[in-house]
């Protein structure tokens, strides 16, 4: 039963592309983006736009984060927000994606920003 629950919520994380993310920011649609990686990470180099919110913060900050929005989170190579996405389902968010990851983002030529 136990793969079942975790089949469960493993299904419940939208995964998208760094071009889909693009698109939805080109769109202007309404949702947050949070980049999970450490501090440093972060201000080398993020898509613009981004929260940083660290997957070590998570369980303390994730509350920082509206409920009724969708939220895409993105880290280097999507397994620390795979893990901050379930962090999420555990506190109840719904609308929970996940891009690819900021390796491929900057590998397909996108825009990303410097500094906090």
């Amino acid at each position: 039963m136990e793969s079942n629950k975790a089949d469960a919520k493993k299904a419940d994380i939208k995964k998208i592309s760094a071009e889909t993310l693009q698109s939805s920011i080109d769109g202007k649609e309404d949702f947050i983006l949070v980049d999970v990686r450490k501090k440093d990470e972060f201000t080398s180099g993020h898509v613009k736009g981004a929260l940083n919110l660290p997957l070590s913060n998570m369980e303390k900050g994730y509350n920082q984060l509206p409920q009724d929005k969708r939220v895409v989170l993105y880290c280097n190579s999507a397994n620390r927000s795979n893990q901050a996405a379930r962090i999420l389902l555990q506190h109840g968010y719904k609308k929970i994606e996940e891009m690819e990851g900021f390796k491929f983002w900057l590998e397909k030529g996108l825009p990303s920003a410097k500094g906090e």
